[in-house]
């Protein structure tokens, strides 16, 4: 899963070519006037040393020197006039007023184009606040050419990411503060200062092959069904396993679109719009700060517990995943209404950015790539629409699970984790010999050998346990 953070108008494309070209070219005018000054500064040198070995000063004090001269007693304070009407609590004010004010003009201060945002205009496209970062400070940024330090406001949701601005020719160096200092500057020339990669061309290993990915699987499956065999033996309890090819594969379309969605990007648009309600009561919170929200960091380890088409506490479904007091909808509403059910609390734990994906232009490979994602997502819907899974569930019992996502494939790892879990520890304890337990275990390849992977826990459980 890819956490994305937009961060709006942090970054000037023209700022960036235009100090570029600076750098390679300097204007005729500014080596002109750096001569005239180099020459100015040489000539007052010349007339000092020539005052300094030929003539005699007048022999006037200046003000540092009638300030070193010894003085008895206390120093007299410089007089001032109070202004009429100003109490002792109002000079501090304007003192504090004034320390605050200059606060905000250090480098270190945050910049105060980005504090903005309009409360009576929320979605003002001026509006640059950020407060929900998962990070509080930065300090060092570098890529395989240079290491820049940051030279503003800790916090990074204040600062701006113009890394290749420059000192602009019209600007002292002594007054310039550069946003990003970076270690090895464009003048530098000198070999040891070059940064020369361990590896200049990174290759990643190709997926891993789907018989191992096959045999990684049947591994972790009997670990787990062995993990719940066990602990309910010993505490005097049978394991009965519904595992029927159909109802399995059934469950792992459920998994692939489990998948998929972890792979959107939930800011673009035509998935905003189907979370619409979700995302405005998070700016509702967010706005009136009665209850901040917060942002996961992890995986959804407790999705939704119950796969749509199936019974559940609010009466029997039928086949198409719906209720019976509602009419079978055509796909598109079908599609819009699973995904609020099965991915609604997942968007509230992952969504953050008001501003939206920062991926606005047609022609962008990143959104291309996200737009197939969301065609292949409602493919995936669609044939679990169709599949019969509805109908694997034995007569009057409820089925009920949980799906948990995980990155490392090894047994162990995979057990202990489903251990600290209070819905895993549920399955064990459960003292019903006619519960019916179903483990599904899918692992999907990635780049560099990696896997992600998915354990899908259900129970079948009698209808007259379950209203107890």
């Amino acid at each position: 899963m890819r956490q994305r953070f937009h961060l709006p108008r942090r970054w000037k494309r023209s700022q960036e070519s235009t100090s570029q070209e600076q750098r390679k070219t300097k204007k005729p005018n500014s080596q002109k006037a750096e001569e005239l000054a180099r020459q100015e500064i040489g000539q007052q040198q010349i007339i000092k040393e020539v005052l300094c070995n030929s003539e005699v000063r007048d022999t006037v004090l200046s003000t540092a020197e009638m300030e070193a001269l010894p003085m008895v007693g206390r120093k007299p304070w410089p007089k001032s006039l109070s202004k009429p009407g100003r109490n002792k609590q109002g000079r501090k004010a304007d003192v504090d007023g004034n320390a605050a004010s200059r606060a905000m003009t250090l480098p270190l201060s945050p910049d105060p184009s980005m504090l903005k945002f309009d409360t009576d205009n929320k979605h003002s496209k001026e509006n640059m606040l950020v407060t929900w970062l998962p990070y509080s400070s930065i300090d060092v940024v570098f890529n395989n050419e240079n290491v820049y330090a940051n030279h503003q406001n800790h916090n990074p949701a204040f600062i701006s990411y113009d890394f290749m601005d420059s000192r602009p020719a019209d600007v002292p160096k002594s007054k310039w503060h550069a946003k990003w200092m970076r270690f090895v500057e464009e003048d530098d020339t000198e070999d040891s200062l070059k940064i020369k990669p361990v590896t200049p061309s990174v290759k990643l290993p190709p997926a891993m092959s789907s018989s191992s990915v096959n045999t990684l699987r049947v591994s972790l499956l009997d670990e787990l069904k062995q993990t719940v065999s066990l602990n309910r033996q010993n505490a005097g309890m049978d394991t009965v396993w519904a595992h029927h090819p159909d109802f399995v594969e059934s469950i792992g379309l459920y998994l692939d679109i489990w998948e998929s969605w972890l792979q959107l990007d939930i800011d673009m648009e035509p998935v905003h719009n189907i979370f619409r309600s979700e995302a405005d009561e998070y700016k509702t919170g967010l706005f009136t700060r009665e209850e901040p929200p917060t942002v996961s960091s992890g995986g959804p380890d407790k999705p939704d517990t119950t796969i749509s088409g199936q019974d559940d506490a609010d009466g029997p479904d039928d086949d198409n995943g719906l209720d019976e007091d509602d009419e079978a909808p055509d796909g598109e509403a079908y599609f819009n209404k699973f995904m609020r059910r099965t991915f609604g609390e997942d968007f509230k734990r992952r969504y953050c950015n008001i501003y939206g994906t920062p991926y606005s232009v047609d022609e962008n490979p990143i959104l291309s790539n996200q737009m197939d994602i969301l065609r292949t997502l409602r493919d995936k819907v669609e044939s679990f629409r169709g599949s019969k899974f509805q109908t694997l569930v034995k007569r009057g019992y409820v089925f009920d699970g949980f799906p948990v996502h995980f990155t490392e494939p090894d047994p162990e790892v995979v057990r202990l984790r489903l251990m600290r879990l209070e819905e895993f520890q549920e399955c064990l304890t459960d003292g019903n010999d006619d519960i019916q337990h179903t483990i599904v275990c899918k692992l999907y390849p990635l780049p560099a050998k990696l896997l992600s992977g998915w354990v899908y826990i259900g129970t079948q459980k009698p209808i007259s346990m379950n209203d107890e």
